[in-house]
């Protein structure tokens, strides 16, 4: 046997041992390095129940919430942890609470006044307008605005919903023709 024979299967055996240890070192490092700790982070947070972090192309985080006073303090204290382990554009937060089909329903058919609301920043309306319907089911809420968020809370007894969305990011400036 000549010494060349052996070079290909010796190579691409190292190739996959340097592979698999590379995707192994990978996945240890994103488990001990930034799931286990930012978890760890999350659960520190008062209100957080449950995480779950599974990372595919994002990390997915999916946290319950208990029973809040706050929703808007609590969301923003989340995101704040979040962002000291992960880019903000790195990760897919889902907010899970404990929902019945009556706060279902009323979520539902909120959408439009919600809607409407965030489009032309009427929020003093849809308190009231909340204040209305919740009133007549016999469900509390609570309302609360920052200038990236609209934060809902449906309380019903035990059940509670959270509805966080996204405010439209609109500049509105003045200028010699009008607003811009």
């Amino acid at each position: 046997m000549k010494n060349g024979e052996f070079r290909l299967p010796i190579a691409i055996l190292a190739f996959i041992l340097i592979l698999g240890l590379l995707l192994g070192s990978f996945t240890l490092y994103n488990k001990l390095g930034i799931v286990e700790p930012l978890s760890k982070k999350l659960y520190l947070i008062e209100a957080v129940d449950e995480v779950n972090i599974d990372k595919d192309k994002l990390y997915n985080i999916e946290i319950k919430l208990g029973k809040l006073n706050d929703v808007q303090k609590t969301y923003q204290e989340i995101i704040t942890t979040i962002e000291t382990k992960l880019d903000n554009d790195a990760y897919q937060l889902k907010i899970l609470d404990n929902s019945n089909s009556k706060l279902d329903e009323l979520l539902i058919s909120l959408q439009p006044a919600i809607y409407e609301a965030l489009a032309s920043h009427q929020f003093i309306w849809l308190d009231e307008h909340l204040n209305s319907i919740t009133e007549k089911m016999e469900v509390s809420h609570l309302l609360f605005v920052d200038d990236e968020n609209l934060y809902i809370q449906l309380i019903d007894a035990d059940s509670y919903i959270y509805s966080i969305l996204e405010r439209p990011s609109g500049v509105y400036t003045k200028t010699s023709g009008g607003i811009k």
